[in-house]
């Protein structure tokens, strides 16, 4: 018993005197802070759907796209079938060509191919990114603002009075 004692308490000093020598811990950036490693400034959020583990990053001006699992970058999601952290998610990004589309620039398409490792379940997700250009400002004045809940009509009934 005193063994344990005395490795425990050499386990505690040896992590105490490591962590003061270890490198500042970077704090996790905000989605809204993500950068594009090709320098091309911060990655948009692609949308999901709710029923998505997962979060989509893509950048405007190159065919770099990433996904995310609770802020931090990961291949792995949570199996919407088995609820195990086992779906693999590959990503393409790639352009429909004779659809119309020139070839040159970057790619606003990207698919995701889910496949979990334990279950088997699998998936395929079809996503546009959105042009640089499209700021999401809605343009629609008759639109009621976001602080105001839209109720239906109050409608009478007959038999009330």
């Amino acid at each position: 018993m005193a063994v344990l004692l005395v490795l425990f308490g050499l386990l505690l000093l040896a992590f105490a005197w490591g962590g003061t020598r270890s490198a500042e811990i970077q704090p996790a950036t905000a989605s809204s802070e993500r950068e594009c490693p090709g320098g091309h400034g911060p990655v948009v959020p692609i949308p999901t759907d709710a029923s998505r583990s997962y979060e989509v990053f893509a950048c405007t001006t190159c065919d770099f796209v990433e996904t995310t699992v609770h802020g931090a970058r990961s291949p792995l999601a949570y199996c919407s079938a088995c609820k195990q952290r086992a779906l693999l998610t590959e990503l393409a990004r790639g352009r429909a060509q004779g659809l119309g589309e020139s070839a040159g620039g970057p790619s606003d398409r990207i698919t995701v191919t889910e496949h979990c490792q334990l279950c088997g379940h699998t998936g395929l997700l079809g996503l546009v990114v959105p042009s640089p250009d499209e700021d999401g400002t809605d343009t629609d004045d008759t639109q009621a603002p976001d602080n105001v809940l839209p109720f239906p009509a109050r409608r009478e009934s007959p038999g009330q009075g």
